[in-house]
């Protein structure tokens, strides 16, 4: 009877760690799912905005010949080029007295809406992206930009592997050409990657950038292994070692 009991309760056990493993399982086949879609956006991200420049540029050596447009904002001058080539008076930019056909100033129009259509999937994609990095990453995306998240994310091949590189690779992720030029060729070393855009990092004096990359890289090494691993929360903390940082 003792010997019936104890079975049957070793087969729940066995059981109860079955269905736990099965749910590891599926935890772990959800985040790598969740994981490929921002390392999928971030490279959109990449492809969009070498596009919105791209169009950019044609769209303003166009524009040129009917207008000046006194704007270096790209979204900016998407809007005003739709504007003036609908006909409207937009202050402060004076027409040519070239007269375009109806038909050219049609096209002038829809570069310039696509541009806007352009940059409105890439804003759209950048809220997605950054829901995506607080759900997965919580301790990076609260001390990084969603982009730069991501960017490491992607390079790296995984928060698992970002969180088992050491900081000092972590720093350079991104400068992968230019370090290759330094050993080939004896260039300048990198000091920094992607976390050059962390205004932690490029709002410091040059000779100082290479040390706060440091701390920073640092900072993200220890944020990765707690968002891989422990899944503690410890993120605040680093921010405030961050935000106290001497140099």
């Amino acid at each position: 009877m003792k010997k019936a009991k104890e079975a049957k309760l070793a087969k729940k056990e066995k059981l109860r760690l079955e269905l736990i493993e099965k749910a590891k399982k599926g935890v772990e086949k959800a985040f790598s799912s969740k994981e490929v879609m921002v390392t999928q956006t971030i490279n959109l991200l990449s492809d969009l905005e070498k596009i919105i420049n791209l169009l950019y540029m044609r769209l303003s050596n166009w524009e040129q010949l009917y207008a000046e447009i006194p704007t270096k904002n790209i979204k900016n001058f998407f809007e005003t080029s739709k504007k003036i080539a609908s006909g409207e008076e937009v202050k402060g930019v004076e027409v040519s007295s070239i007269n375009l056909e109806k038909e050219d100033l049609e096209e002038i129009k829809s570069l310039a809406e696509l541009g806007l259509r352009l940059i409105e999937e890439k804003e759209r994609k950048e809220k997605y992206l950054q829901k995506l990095v607080d759900e997965l990453y919580p301790n990076l995306s609260y001390i990084l930009p969603a982009k730069i998240t991501a960017q490491l994310i992607e390079k790296a091949g995984g928060v698992e592997k970002l969180a088992l590189m050491p900081s000092s690779t972590i720093q350079l992720l991104g400068a992968e050409k230019a370090l290759f030029k330094h050993l080939k060729f004896g260039t300048k070393a990198p000091k920094h990657g992607f976390i050059f855009q962390h205004p932690f990092v490029s709002s410091k004096p040059k000779e100082l950038r290479g040390r706060a990359a440091r701390v920073l890289a640092n900072k993200i090494a220890l944020a990765a292994r707690a968002d891989a691993f422990s899944k503690n929360f410890i993120a605040k903390k680093l921010k405030e070692e961050l935000d106290k940082a001497k140099f």
